[in-house]
């Protein structure tokens, strides 16, 4: 059992090793992700691991060698949960399912090809009736999980909880175990249980590394070649191993310095070891019985590296339940990172596993949910689709022994709404690029609780805010012209305010808390009384300004005379951090100038030079003299900065959104528009015509729309994660080409673009060319991850 944890060996690093270099602080993860627990898991459990169903925010269920063959995992209880790998049990590898994993041609593992895959593609291995549940309560509460591609036959979800799918001691056993024989489970593990482990571990690669010796002399080439690489990655590991024994140990249990341990970048060959799992196993299945015979614990050891971050997470998550507040931020700090490791790697083997897909899944994000469902109606075929959940696609897929064979997918934007169904079913409503009709798709999923994640994580699908009808909007005053595509070209004064960078302060200077005085707090104050005033005045001399434009100026007032002012003055007179947390408590009120920043581009404004300054953008100047203020206050204030971009960002999606008819985009993600452009274009697409067009260009997408003034009506998208790089520009000096990928078999589709000059031609092939240069630094980026 402890064999599972990790073997042990000596402590101290070789002579002459370059000491533990902690991870930068720049490569901190720059986000957390929060996860909701599986139903029905204690207090302290949460879900998502490799390997294992739970993740680092949860139970310590340190290395357990599962039944099935090497799978990515995803808990679909989880709100970000990751695919996950299983190891065999060598005393079931009589029973053991081949394990042709989909994420088997991942690119940590190419040396392993030979001559035998094709056999091993085909070989069926009989499975053994269902194994034991386990009897702990904890495990049978019914954790959700499902499998992504990798196993013979079709994907097996145990309705019992992960005990079900152990063929040995269950994960609950390992725990008691190795917790002071206590039945505590989740909490007990203390800084001598890590070292200890650390040690076992230590001994366990040696054992790995002795066994690839004895292997040189017993084994035959044809089946010890399948295995050198991953015992090369092995030598890699323990060599950081007894560096990461000796940094722990040097902690002394200090928790600070312990999370500094494990935010080191050479945990990176741990995924590189995770990807080779998949490739590994499979040979392990095929030659079984060699293994089985000479080497029983072969197969149980060469897994158990492949859980070593996870435990190491969920040790220092049982650890940080002891400290203070700054030891558990660093604790946590730590955590998010190699949960990083677990996440890349998962989402590395899950793209590797889809095939016949246009869209470049290396640029849609970590994976999220796997989850079998069963198609009850709408225009596919009524069987069991895999629904493969990425954070900028969804894919809706038929998963096989080898790999998920993609069927269409969808993007945010186009799916239109979610609603939950009788008996137990999920309504998808996607509006398809190039139709008009919106499609329903009825999916079962297995229980009512997979439902409620996946709604969950969809709901980011669905655009937050959707355009109003079009026969109701009022926008008299400019009919004649097109509705704006951009916020801050009708406000020039908004975009400087918004380029402004926090004020830094030098090294030894006072800082702003102790260079504001009194004066500059009490000119808020004032600033404030004016501009409640000015807006009594406009909402009572301006009746002849729009009807939705004064309804919610009057809210506007509403809002600071009874609200924000009070607050201000009692803030004020306080000190600056009072004030600004009066700034974070009045944000979510704040969010009512992206309803009039979208409402008042629709009214024309009167010109800077006159007399008067325009009643409509009275608010536009109050709003900029907040981001002017704070942006002054220094990096103390720039959360609340971000919190106002964001309210700018959201009156920029509503613009567009209003702008553009029957869009398929989710303006929210999509930034804003670098170039509006007439190109003529011309395509063999049968639903699009050749002719004229007037393209929007933005960072990562081209939406081609035809005039119907005052709006601009959606014709298509182009995504450039689609498009092939290759050579732009066309035959006339004015032309350039796109080929998108379609997928499924079929060549890409050719759009030919020609602009009125060519310096339009220039600008577009500036940004397109610098789009895909990035693309390709970006999953540069992301396969050098796996590698020291």
């Amino acid at each position: 059992m402890e064999q599972c944890l990790g073997g042990g060996g000596e402590n101290s690093p070789s002579e002459g090793r370059p000491p533990l270099r902690p991870r930068e602080p720049h490569d901190s993860p720059s986000h957390q992700v929060v996860r909701a627990p599986p139903a029905g898991a204690p207090p302290t459990h949460d879900s998502s691991p490799l390997i294992l169903i739970h993740k680092a925010e949860g139970s310590l269920e340190e290395l357990k060698v599962a039944r099935s063959a090497m799978r990515p995992r995803v808990d679909s209880t989880s709100s970000a949960s990751s695919c996950s790998s299983d190891a065999s049990s060598d005393s079931s590898s009589s029973s053991t399912t081949a394990s042709p994993s989909s994420c088997s041609s991942t690119s940590a593992s190419d040396d392993y090809d030979s001559q035998d895959d094709f056999e091993d593609d085909e070989e069926v291995d009989q499975e053994d009736g269902e194994s034991v549940a386990c009897d702990d309560p904890v495990c049978t509460r019914a954790t959700a999980w499902v499998w992504v591609p990798g196993g013979k036959g079709r994907g097996r979800i145990p309705n019992v909880g992960l005990g079900k799918d152990l063929t040995d001691a269950s994960v609950c056993e390992v725990i008691r175990l190795n917790s002071s024989g206590r039945n505590s489970g989740y909490s007990n593990f203390d800084f001598a249980f890590l070292v200890q482990s650390n040690d076992e571990y230590s001994r366990l690669l040696r054992g790995l590394l002795d066994v690839q010796n004895k292997m040189k002399e017993l084994t035959p080439q044809h089946i010890r070649q399948h295995f050198d690489v991953a015992f090369k990655q092995v030598e890699l590991l323990q060599q950081f191993q007894l560096e990461l024994n000796e940094a722990v140990r040097a902690s002394q249990g200090n928790l600070e310095a312990l999370a500094e341990v494990f935010q080191n970048d050479q945990f990176s060959s741990y995924k590189t070891y995770i990807l080779m799992m998949p490739r590994v196993q499979k040979k392990l299945n095929h030659y079984s019985s060699y293994f089985q015979e000479h080497f029983p614990s072969f197969r149980k050891n060469l897994m158990t590296p492949s859980l070593r971050v996870h435990f190491y997470a969920l040790v220092l998550k049982s650890l940080k339940s002891r400290g203070s507040r700054s030891e558990r931020e660093s604790l946590q700090r730590a955590i998010d990172y190699l949960n990083l490791v677990n996440r890349k790697a998962n989402t590395e083997m899950t793209v590797a596993s889809v095939m016949e897909c246009p869209v470049d899944l290396r640029l849609s994000g970590d994976l999220l949910l796997v989850d079998e469902f069963y198609y009850v109606a709408g225009p596919l075929a009524k069987k069991k689709y895999t629904l493969v959940l990425f954070e900028h696609i969804l894919l809706f897929t038929l998963s096989s022994i080898t790999c998920f064979r993609l069927m269409t997918y969808c993007r945010p934007g186009q799916m239109e709404s979610i609603e939950s169904g009788s008996e137990n079913e999920l309504n998808l409503y996607v509006k398809p690029t190039n139709k008009q009709q919106v499609i329903r798709h009825v999916f079962r999923p297995r229980n009512a609780s997979a439902r409620s994640v996946w709604e969950e994580k969809l709901q980011n699908f669905v655009p937050s805010y959707k355009s109003s009808s079009r026969k109701s909007l009022s926008v008299t005053p400019r009919t004649a012209d097109l509705l704006p595509l951009s916020l801050t070209s009708e406000y020039p004064q908004l975009q400087a305010a918004l380029a402004m960078a926090p004020r830094n302060t030098q090294s030894g200077s006072p800082g702003p808390l102790e260079t504001f005085n009194e004066e500059a707090l009490q000119n808020l104050v004032v600033r404030e009384e004016n501009y409640v005033r000015q807006l009594s005045q406009i909402t009572q001399e301006n009746r002849e300004l729009p009807r939705f434009i004064l309804s919610i100026l009057t809210r506007v007032l509403s809002l600071h005379n009874r609200n924000i002012l009070p607050k201000f003055k009692k803030a004020c007179q306080q000190s600056l951090p009072k004030v600004l947390l009066c700034f974070e408590d009045i944000m979510v009120h704040l969010a009512i100038y992206s309803e009039y920043f979208a409402a008042s581009v629709q009214v024309a404004h009167l010109p800077d030079s006159a007399e008067q300054p325009d009643p409509v953008t009275a608010p536009i100047r109050h709003f900029v003299f907040y981001l002017s203020w704070l942006s002054e206050r220094g990096r103390q204030a720039e959360a609340i900065v971000a919190g106002l971009h964001t309210v700018v960002a959201d009156a920029r999606a509503r613009i567009l959104s209003e702008a553009i008819v029957n869009s398929r985009v989710d303006f929210f993600r999509s930034g804003k528009v670098l170039r509006c452009d007439t190109l003529r274009v011309a395509t063999p697409h049968k639903g699009i015509r050749d002719g004229l067009y007037r393209a929007l260009l933005f960072k990562k997408l081209i939406i081609l729309t035809r005039v119907r003034a005052p709006f601009y009506e959606y014709v298509c998208d182009i995504r450039l994660d689609e498009v092939n790089l290759g050579p732009l520009k066309g035959s006339h000096p004015t032309d350039f080409r796109l080929e998108v990928r379609r997928g499924g078999g079929r060549g890409p589709q050719v759009f030919e673009f020609r602009a009125r000059t060519q310096e339009v031609r220039d600008t577009w092939l500036a940004h397109l060319r610098k789009e895909f240069h990035g693309q390709a630094e970006a999953i540069k980026r992301q396969s050098s991850f796996s590698h020291l």
